[in-house]
Parts: C-alpha cells; structure tokens; sequence
C-alpha cells in the first residue's frame, strides 16, 4: 500500500522512512545537548554520570554482567564517558540527520541504546526509539534516498569507477 502511492516521484513510504530517519537523528542530538546544558555534564564532570552508575548497582533487574561492567570498567572510565556519551550522541545525530555514514552511525546508536536498556531503563520511549532504529536499518533502501550517502554512491563512486576502469587508449 504504502509502496504504490507515490509523491513526487517517490513513494510514501521512502518519505516516512526519512522522516523516522530525521526524528532519530533529532532524538540523539537532543540527548546529547541535554546531557550537556541540562544535567551539568560538563558543568560538574563526572558527578551525574558516576551517580548514575552508582545507581545501576543497586537495580534488582540489572543482570549481573552488565553490573560487572559497570564496575570494572564504566566507572574506572567514567570520566571519559563523560566526554564521549554527548559528544558521540550529538555527532551520531547529525550524521543520521544528514545521511552520512547513516547505517554505522544508527548501529552504533543502538549499541549505546543497549547500554541504555541493560542499566534498567526500559520505557515507552526507550521501546519506540530501539524499534525505530531496526526499522531504518531493515527499509535502508529507502533510507538513503535525500542523504549525502545516496549522493556519494550515485556521484562520487560511479565518477570514480570510470576514472580508475576505463582502458587507456594508446
């Protein structure tokens, strides 16, 4: 259904995809700026995000490797994730944002949102943000339609493969 009708060109549904792909770019970006105006992240470095991880220890529903992890190595790092996590979640946005190194970036996205979900944070938004990320992964043709990757594939590639391919003339 949402294949055969068609806007300019384009099917409804490579609009749809685009826009999920814009609101997940949007959504890491604004974890990212928050973390940093409104949680005091850089303010007070280290205190949020080690009080957080302190926090985790003590959540029944926390598997115990991940409260491993937590011990052995997010908190003997935590003032390097402190850095990283917002910096990472603002650049990863823009990235899906713009459709450059869209489906690493949406990986990595999901990697950090594991991290998320094991520190016991599963909520609705939680929920609706790690299926938006499989969705644009699984309709990734329609992904790329509007991002610098489509023009770097359609461009700058074929431009390259006929520089590098064509036979020389003598």
């Amino acid at each position: 259904m949402l294949q055969s009708i068609k806007i300019n060109g384009e099917t409804l549904l490579t609009y749809l995809v685009i826009s999920m792909r814009v609101l997940f770019g949007a959504g890491w970006s604004l974890a990212g700026i928050t973390k940093i105006t409104g949680k005091g992240w850089f303010a007070e470095p280290g205190v949020f995000l080690r009080q957080y991880l302190v926090d985790v220890l003590g959540k029944p529903e926390v598997p115990l490797f991940y409260k491993w992890f937590v011990e052995e190595v997010a908190l003997e790092s935590v003032m390097v994730l402190n850095y990283l996590i917002p910096i990472a979640q603002i650049i990863l946005g823009v990235f899906i944002i713009m459709g450059f190194l869209t489906i690493p970036s949406v990986i990595i996205c999901l990697v950090m949102h594991v991290n998320f979900l094991l520190s016991g944070n599963l909520n609705l938004i939680s929920i609706v943000l790690y299926t938006s990320g499989f969705l644009l992964i699984i309709f990734r043709a329609q992904l790329y339609k509007f991002s610098i990757d489509y023009y770097l594939k359609k461009v700058l590639i074929p431009t390259l493969d006929r520089t590098y391919h064509e036979p020389s003339v003598h």
